[in-house]
C-alpha cells in the first residue's frame, strides 16, 4: 500500500549558538513505499502560539538563523514524498535563545582622596609609548587563543559591522583596540579576511596598524592599535578603526541631454560592507524614486537614476549618495540639457575622465560624447569574481549607445539559450543580466556577453571560479554495484552506499532507461546512512539488462 509517509521523529537540539539552533531528527519508520523528498521544519514561539514554515531541508537536520534574542522557540518537522506531507512530528523541546548582549563589568570604586589627582601628559605618553611595530598576519593560520593574550575591558563603540573593546595586552600590558566581528548572515568570514589583508598592506605612520588578528570560530577579533589621546575621544578612534568598510565610489560624470529625449540615465560604481543605501538629490534636494519623472537602481554594485521625458528644468547638478552604518559619500554629476534645434538625438556622454591635482582644488573634465547609430559599447564590464556552490550570481553589462543591441551569452564558448531553465535574462534600459539561478561546479569558467545592433557589435569576458563551502564534496560510490543472477519470480535487490555532501540526487538506469518508483520497482534511501537501493519485485526475463546508478550533487556526479 502507497501512502504519505508517517511522523519523522521528535526534533533534538543538537547544537545551540547566538542567533541559531541545529536540530535533528528521525527520519519516518514507515516512508509510504515511496522515498521522503523533503523536510518541513515549523516554528511556534511562545509570543505568537502560530505555526510558521521555518525551511525545507532534504536532510534529516538543519541549522535554523536569525533567532529572536530573548525569545522561546519550539519545532516540529513534517515529512513528504510523491503521495503526500505526513503529519507533524512530535514537538521540540523549548529552545530559548539567550539574551548576549555583554555585561561589562564596572571597576571598583576607590576611595577618594582630598589629594588632587595628577593630570595626564597624553602627548608625552604617546610619545614615550612611540608607534607599534608593523606586522603582517597570516590569514590561513589565525590563532584562537585570544583569551590567553588579552584582557577584554568595556565596550568603546558598536556598529552593525562590529563591536569595539578596550584590551590590555597581558604579556607587555599595553593597551589595544579590539573589535569584535560576529560571522553571521550578511556578514561574511571572507570580508573580515579581506579587511585582514588591506591593512596587512596599509603601513602608515597615520593608519592605524593592525597588531594580532585570532578566528573563534563564529567570532573574528581584530587586535588594532589604539590612539592615546584620552577617552573624550572614543568615538573618533571607533571611526578610524571602521573606515576601512565604507562605501567607495567612482569618478564623477558628465551627461548631455536634449529636449524631447525618452530618458538620460546617470551611474556609478558603489560598493560597502554593509550594502550601502543609496539616495539621490538634484541641487541638493533629495529625489522621490520611483516617480512619474525619475526611476532609481542598485545591484551588484551598479547605481542607476534614469530621468524621463527630458526637458530644459532637468538640467542641474546630481548627486549620488551611498550611506550605511560606518560611513557615507557621495559623487556628483551634471546634467547639461539642450534645445534640440537641429533635431539630433544624443545618447548621454561616457564617463567622464577626471583628473584631479594634488591640492584637490581643481579638477579638470574631458567630456566625450556618443552619438545615435552607432555600435554596442559596453560601459559596465564584466568582471572576474567568484561564487559559492548553492548560491545566485548575476552577470551585468550596460551598453549607453542607441540604437539598442541584442546581448547573446556565452559559457566556455558555448551559447547560453533562451530555454536554458539554469538561467534567466533580464533587460531593462540599457541593462543585460544574466541570472545564474544556483551556481554549481559547471558554472566554472569564462563567460562572455556579445552585444550586437546594426552598425557593429562589442563583447566583455571575464572568468568565473566556483567556491566549494567547506565540508562539501562530491559523490563516491564507497559500495558499487556488482554483477547478479536471480530466478524468475525472485526478489532482485540491488545496492549501492554514496558518501556526499550535500546528500546526492539519485536515479537509476537500466539499459540506458530512467526507472521510475512503481509497484514492481522499489527506490529507497537514507541520506543518513549513504544506503540506497532498487529492488525489483517478482524479476522476469525481461528485466535483464545493465543497471546504472547516478548520484549527483552541486560539486558533481559520479556513476556505478
Amino acid at each position: 500500500v502507497t501512502d504519505r509517509p508517517a511522523p519523522p521523529g521528535k526534533p533534538a537540539v543538537e547544537d545551540q549558538n547566538l542567533d541559531s539552533v541545529r536540530l535533528r531528527w528521525a527520519a519516518p519508520t514507515n516512508d509510504g513505499g515511496s522515498p521522503v523528498r523533503n523536510y518541513t521544519v515549523e516554528m511556534c514561539t511562545e509570543k505568537s502560539k502560530t505555526w510558521t514554515k521555518a525551511e525545507v531541508t532534504k536532510q534529516a537536520f538543519i541549522t535554523l538563523f536569525n533567532l529572536v534574542p530573548g525569545e522561546s522557540y519550539t519545532f516540529r518537522v513534517r515529512a513528504d514524498n510523491t503521495f503526500g506531507q505526513s503529519d507533524p512530528s512530535e514537538e521540540s523541546e523549548v529552545v530559548f535563545v539567550k539574551d548576549v548582549s555583554r555585561v561589562v563589568e564596572e571597576p571598583k570604586k576607590k576611595e577618594v582622596k582630598v589629594k588632587e589627582q595628577e593630570s595626564i601628559d597624553y602627548e608625552k605618553v604617546a610619545k614615550e609609548t612611540g608607534p607599534s611595530e608593523y606586522k603582517t598576519i597570516d590569514i590561513h593560520r589565525l590563532p584562537n587563543d585570544l583569551q590567553a593574550k588579552y584582557i577584554i575591558h568595556e565596550e568603546l563603540g558598536k556598529g552593525a559591522y562590529g563591536t569595539v573593546y578596550r584590551a590590555t595586552e597581558k604579556a607587555t600590558g599595553k593597551t589595544w583596540a579590539a573589535k569584535m566581528v560576529q560571522v553571521r548572515p550578511g556578514v561574511k568570514k571572507e570580508n573580515v579576511i579581506h579587511e585582514i589583508s588591506m591593512m596587512n598592506q596599509l603601513h602608515h605612520e597615520k593608519l592605524l596598524n593592525l597588531h594580532e588578528a585570532f578566528d573563534m570560530g563564529n567570532e573574528m577579533w581584530l587586535i588594532e592599535e589604539r590612539l592615546t589621546i584620552g577617552w573624550s575621544n572614543s568615538k573618533e578612534i571607533l571611526h578610524s578603526i571602521l573606515m576601512l568598510h565604507q562605501v567607495s565610489r567612482s569618478n564623477s560624470k558628465i551627461f548631455v541631454a536634449n529636449v524631447g529625449d525618452l530618458i538620460a540615465t546617470l551611474s556609478c560604481d558603489v560598493d560597502g560592507v554593509p550594502s550601502p543605501k543609496v539616495q539621490w538629490y538634484k541641487d541638493d534636494k533629495e529625489l522621490t524614486v520611483p516617480s512619474m519623472k525619475y526611476d532609481s537602481f542598485y545591484n551588484e554594485g551598479l547605481a542607476e537614476l534614469t530621468v524621463k521625458n527630458i526637458v530644459e528644468s532637468d538640467a542641474g547638478k546630481y548627486t549620488c549618495r551611498a550611506t550605511n552604518d560606518l560611513g557615507s559619500i557621495m559623487t556628483h554629476a551634471k546634467l547639461s540639457v539642450k534645445s534640440d534645434d537641429k533635431k539630433k538625438k544624443k545618447a548621454e556622454t561616457s564617463p567622464a575622465v577626471i583628473e584631479k591635482k594634488k591640492d584637490r582644488k581643481t579638477s579638470k573634465v574631458v567630456v566625450v560624447e556618443e552619438m545615435i547609430d552607432m555600435p554596442p559599447n559596453f560601459h559596465h564590464l564584466l568582471q572576474d569574481d567568484e561564487a559559492k556552490i548553492g548560491e545566485p550570481k548575476i552577470l551585468v553589462v550596460t551598453n549607453t549607445t542607441l540604437p539598442e543591441p541584442t546581448v547573446e551569452w556565452y559559457h566556455n564558448g558555448e551559447h547560453i539559450s533562451i530555454n536554458d531553465s539554469n538561467y534567466l535574462r533580464k533587460h531593462d534600459k540599457g541593462r543585460y543580466e544574466l541570472h545564474i539561478l544556483s551556481v554549481d561546479a559547471t558554472d566554472e569558467g569564462k563567460w562572455k556577453a556579445v552585444g550586437k545592433n546594426a552598425f557593429g557589435e562589442c563583447e566583455s569576458e571575464a572568468k568565473l571560479t566556483v567556491v566549494i563551502p567547506d565540508g562539501q564534496f562530491a559523490p563516491s560510490f564507497g559500495k558499487q554495484l556488482n554483477d547478479v543472477k536471480c530466478s524468475e519470480s525472485d526478489i532482485l535487490k540491488l545496492e549501492v552506499n554514496i558518501k556526499a555532501n550535500p546528500a546526492p540526487e539519485i536515479n537509476w538506469f537500466r539499459n540506458e532507461s530512467e526507472i521510475e518508483h512503481s509497484q514492481r520497482h522499489r527506490l529507497q534511501f537514507d541520506d543518513g546512512s549513504g544506503n540506497y537501493s532498487l529492488t525489483i519485485i517478482d524479476a522476469y526475463a525481461e528485466d535483464s539488462g545493465e543497471y546504472k546508478c547516478v548520484a549527483k550533487n552541486k560539486i558533481g556526479k559520479a556513476h556505478t
